[in-house]
């Protein structure tokens, strides 16, 4: 039977894909000293994914474009940073025209599957826009509340500027797919004004990386002789606080007159400059190092490893009492003391590691430093919590969540539009697989709808059979119905029937849902649903299968759903039935599982697979439609004829045994059969090809067999203990 292309989510059994490209869109730093957007891009390399950046160019890192461990880099130059409504707009009409064009390079270049955006600013969007209406998944990486950074930074609640921002930050979360957010206040954000579901936003905290700071050891040249040091370490702009922390240290050096602490500041920002300044001015100078930013890990872990206390004086404010502060947990993975004022996050983060003063109180800032460096055992009573804590809260255990998102972001994408081979076809090469599939699809249809029915009423038979009884007043799932609704319509005559695939395409699509289909599913899968259209087929096989005596059904029960992942509950249904679909499914065993799970004791579970060994396993239409014209038998399996072919879908090109351990493995006493290859000229050439030594690999009955049927009887359960009065 013809199969319909259907994509599924996923890495392959055997040979994979290739790998899927990420584009990441930053604006407010450089990278890699962002080091949030580079801990993700190094966990997406090792996942396997290939990820480029486009960034500004930063202090040390001013090259156009360089790999740096994997990841290619596009950087522009750095317009002026806002300080005011016409600075912000200024710096983002700077930003985001390069972003734009650099990102359309890169789409010229290699197609992208996914788009990740990290704000600020909440306009990112908007260069992602082109690449997600070429088929790429979006993902916002929501680094900061805008609106409530806006406020810190001054403005009103009710400003323009504010309900500017709220109405950005709305557009973006409409036009991604996967919201990451860094906790859980951010995540109420993103369901709340958001309007993000629930299951598409994931909360993936800031996480020191401890393998970063692997061998760090104090210097006690960074106390510039003095016995004790306090450390801040993060980004210097307004809303971090350091002029807090900075009057602290002339509470505690002027007023109180210890000359025995040194602070040492480590980081960069737009207020960097003005700090140093301020601090000259005040003459605290031989008090107060600042270091700029500093890229060597080994130094940044001497500093922290140095110091006995470390601080956070950010603010409290609407922006930082919902957010998560890395250098917090950077603090904690050394086993540092921390003082910060009391914000909701704060708190959330460091717990009874930190000691918290009033906001923005500055003295009593000043008095919980003080209160450390002189009570040694309290230091190492808190920097112990903190070692204790900073377990689950490390980079390492956020990495699952992050790919768990972008398995999120990827599960409805079709990657339609590379076949199995990976091989671009090009416009002329996909040109031509349109009218091979209308070639195919014209010859003889009410042929084709007989041998379908016919195919369906042996199925049938086969699974009554096993059954001992008829398929009739079932609850039953179709896997993989496709688009002509002949499987669901022939079912449904005596029993309930519930399908299930990845997109559900109307039997008569608007435009809107064209525009849908090229979201989802990227170019080629809506020109071929298109052709589909247009050439009639799916309507003329349901013609010839009515005039069969057969009432299809033109709006049947398909939910859209991962098969992979079912959301049915246990225990579902009494027969599972699919048919040349599993091989197009990149992870075939968590399907099978799924299966055993929705399925009811004494319930039926029936398989066609497709054998990608066989002569039409390639899935090139041409051989569907009997117009092999120079396809030699097995081509796909031949090195030599290999380019040839022209497949119209993913194949995940698992083998007969395989395919019976799988089944084996969760469907204990699951029977097999297999149907064989009926063309006899394609039987007869078998032979030939192995006396001059090809297809030695394989087995004969792989090679002669067209369908793989699994059946599987699930075991009823053991009655239970009997129950005495």
């Amino acid at each position: 039977m013809p199969t319909s292309a259907r994509r599924w989510p996923g890495a392959s059994l055997r040979a994979k894909p290739r790998p899927a490209r990420v584009l990441m869109l930053v604006q407010n730093e450089t990278v890699p000293p962002d080091m949030r957007v580079w801990a993700e891009a190094q966990a997406l390399i090792a996942r396997g994914y290939e990820v480029s950046v486009i960034c500004p160019r930063g202090e040390l890192y001013t090259r156009r474009r360089e790999d740096i461990d994997g990841v290619r880099i596009y950087r522009y130059p750095r317009g002026p940073e806002g300080r005011s409504s016409l600075g912000y707009l200024l710096e983002y009409a700077a930003a985001l025209p390069p972003q734009l064009f650099l990102a359309l390079a890169v789409r010229v270049r290699s197609r992208i599957e996914v788009v990740h955006i990290c704000n600020p600013p909440d306009l990112l969007f908007l260069p992602a826009l082109p690449l997600k209406a070429l088929g790429a998944r979006l993902v916002y990486d929501h680094h900061d509340a805008c609106p409530e950074l806006i406020m810190a930074k001054g403005y009103r609640g009710g400003s323009w500027q504010v309900r500017l921002n709220m109405l950005l930050e709305r557009l973006t979360y409409r036009a991604c797919d996967v919201s990451i957010e860094t906790n859980e206040s951010f995540r109420d954000i993103a369901i709340g004004r958001g309007g993000m579901h629930q299951e598409d936003v994931f909360v993936v905290r800031n996480g020191p990386e401890i393998a970063r700071f692997a061998g760090a050891a104090a210097d006690d040249k960074h106390r510039h002789g003095r016995e004790h040091m306090v450390a801040y370490v993060g980004m210097m702009a307004i809303q971090d606080g350091l002029d807090y922390l900075i009057d602290a240290a002339r509470i505690i050096v002027a007023d109180w007159q210890r000359d025995d602490i040194q602070f040492v500041l480590v980081g960069s920002g737009a207020e960097l400059e003005r700090l140093r300044e301020r601090v000259c001015r005040m003459k605290l100078e031989n008090y107060i190092t600042f270091t700029g930013y500093v890229a060597d890990s080994g130094v940044l872990g001497s500093v922290l490893a140095t110091a006995d206390v470390c601080v956070s004086p950010d603010p409290e404010n609407a922006a930082n009492n919902v957010s998560t502060m890395i250098k917090v947990m950077e603090y904690m993975s050394f086993g540092k003391p921390i003082v910060q004022f009391d914000l909701h996050e704060g708190r959330v983060s460091a717990g009874d590691a930190s000691l918290y003063v009033a906001a923005n109180d500055v003295t009593a800032f000043a008095k919980a430093i003080v209160q450390l460096i002189d009570d040694p055992e309290m230091r190492d009573r808190l920097g112990a919590i903190g070692l204790q804590r900073i377990t689950d809260l490390t980079w390492d255990a956020q990495v699952p969540r992050l790919l768990a998102a972008y398995e999120r972001a990827l599960v409805t994408q079709s990657a339609a539009a590379r076949s199995y081979t990976d091989r671009q076809l090009g416009m002329l090469g996909r040109t031509r697989e349109l009218f091979n599939l209308w070639q195919s699809k014209r010859q003889d249809v009410p042929g084709q709808a007989r041998e379908m029915l016919a195919e369906l009423e042996s199925s049938q038979s086969e699974m009554e059979h096993a059954l001992g009884g008829r398929i009739q007043d079932k609850e039953m799932l179709i896997i993989g119905p496709g688009q002509q609704l002949v499987e669901m319509s022939f079912f449904a005559r005596h029993n309930s029937v519930t399908g299930i695939d990845l997109d559900v395409i109307p039997q008569h699509p608007s435009v809107r849902e064209y525009l849908r289909i090229f979201r989802n599913n990227g170019s080629i899968r809506t020109l071929k649903t298109m052709a589909r259209k247009a050439m009639g087929y799916d309507r003329a096989l349901r013609r010839e299968a009515e005039r069969a005596g057969l009432t299809v059904d033109s709006d049947p029960a398909i939910v859209a759903m991962d098969a992979a992942a079912m959301t049915f509950p246990d225990d579902s249904f009494d027969c599972v039935f699919s048919t040349s679909c599993f091989e197009h499914l990149s992870e075939p065993g968590d399907v099978i599982r799924q299966v055993a799970r929705v399925l009811r004791p004494g319930g039926l579970a029936h398989v066609d697979v497709h054998l990608y060994t066989s002569d039409s396993g390639c899935h090139d239409v041409r051989i569907f439609g009997g117009r092999r014209d120079s396809i030699p038998p097995w081509s796909h399996l031949r090195p030599q004829y290999r380019s040839l072919v022209q497949p119209n879908s993913y194949l995940n090109e698992i083998r007969l045994v395989q395919w019976r351990e799988l089944f084996s493995r969760h469907w204990p006493g699951v029977t097999f059969r297999l149907r064989p290859e009926r063309d006899p000229a394609i039987r007869s050439a078998l032979a030939p090809l192995q006396a001059d030594g090809e297809l030695e690999e394989y087995e004969d009955e792989e090679l002669l067999s067209i369908y793989l049927v699994a059946e599987w009887v699930k075991p009823a359960r053991p009655p239970g203990p009997v129950r005495h009065a």
